[in-house]
């Protein structure tokens, strides 16, 4: 009988299936969790990328006069019209005024490192929102946060089986040359010769 029993102990035949079926839910729970850190990754970019668009569409009617934040707005919803998403998990999805979140901005913080929240709040409490088309000088568009089913089992650990990605942008149009009557200039003569020729009264074609 104790040979039996030393004869099993030492017996090493299925160890490997024995590894395998520890490993494997490892394996795959690992490529999974990649599968859908890359699919959040994609995701942010998307959504960035309409955050952008959104943005800038906005931040070029606000130009200081009194309907900058109604032409703002309308150029914003005329995004809308011409855009769709799938950004969310749930079938197509067409985008509306209630995915995004826009603020118009007085300012924005001096520094890069200090946020701001989807209303104009910065991280130290000044609201740098304004609803005053004269004083809006940037436009700020948050994405609003969109949640998509993950592949990965997370409730077996405790998590949640989704992710939530939100994006911001902030930008604002430089109008110092707007509305300018566009100008060529150049300098018709080579040198101070064929200048002085032209002074003097001798036609000089232009160069």
């Amino acid at each position: 009988m104790l040979g039996t029993i030393r004869a099993f102990w030492n017996d090493q035949r299925g160890i490997a299936m024995i590894l395998v079926a520890i490993m494997l839910p490892v394996l795959v729970g690992f490529a999974l969790l990649a599968i859908d850190m890359s699919r959040a990754n994609s995701l942010h970019n998307d959504m960035q990328k309409g955050a952008d668009a959104f943005v800038l569409a906005a931040a070029a009617e606000l130009d200081g006069n009194t309907d900058a934040i109604t032409r703002a707005n309308r150029a914003r919803d005329n995004l809308l019209k011409t855009n769709a998403t799938k950004f969310s998990t749930a079938d197509y999805h067409k985008l509306v005024p209630a995915d995004l979140t826009v603020t118009y901005l007085s300012g924005i913080p001096a520094s890069d490192s200090v946020g701001l929240n989807a209303a104009g709040v910065d991280e130290n409490g000044v609201n740098w929102s304004t609803t005053d088309p004269k004083a809006a000088r940037f436009a700020e568009v948050t994405v609003n946060s969109i949640a998509f089913a993950t592949i990965f089992p997370a409730s077996f650990v405790g998590s949640n089986d989704t992710m939530n990605r939100q994006t911001q942008a902030v930008a604002r149009f430089n109008n110092a040359l707007c509305q300018f009557t566009p100008m060529f200039i150049c300098n018709p003569y080579t040198s101070i010769g064929a200048l002085q020729t032209a002074v003097s009264g001798t036609t000089k074609p232009m160069i």
